[in-house]
């Protein structure tokens, strides 16, 4: 006798990320596709129950390198940030931790006056100043930014 396949229900074009209440009782199920375009996140549910499905990154996540000289705010496309405070101080912002689960950012203070990098996040509950030539890694636990290294 041969099976029969039906094709989960998937979100192609979410805005956030899949959460725990994204289940069963919403129509998802084992191998349903969440992408997040603003967070460029494949996500493929592994367990569907309800109220408590579990998600995970599935796809590599594409990293972007850049070199700045002025404020910015991070979205799920950057990872290594370098920043240039050659002329100026820099503040970085983070995006909301929730909404980036998983998300890696490496940020280097790359000048070399006495200008710092200010990462509002926060991180580990604070804002983190970092000197030249300081580097930070945090990590997004999908609730709060934390230093990772």
């Amino acid at each position: 006798m041969v099976g029969s396949y039906r094709t989960p229900k998937s979100n192609l074009t979410a805005t956030s990320a899949p959460t725990v209440s994204d289940d069963i009782t919403s129509g998802f199920s084992g191998g349903s596709v969440w992408i997040d375009t603003v967070a460029v996140r494949c996500y493929v549910c592994l367990d569907p129950s309800s109220g408590a499905a579990v998600w995970i990154v599935f796809a590599p996540t594409i990293h972007r390198i850049v070199t700045i000289t002025s404020d910015i705010t991070l979205n799920g496309l950057h990872h290594a940030v370098f920043c240039d405070t050659t002329l100026e101080p820099i503040t970085v912002t983070l995006p909301a931790a929730a909404d980036h689960p998983g998300q890696p950012y490496e940020i280097t203070n790359i000048g070399t006056t006495n200008k710092t990098v200010t990462v509002i996040g926060p991180i580990n509950g604070d804002t983190q100043i970092l000197v030249p030539l300081a580097s930070m890694p945090v990590l997004s636990d999908g609730v709060q930014w934390r230093i990772s290294g």
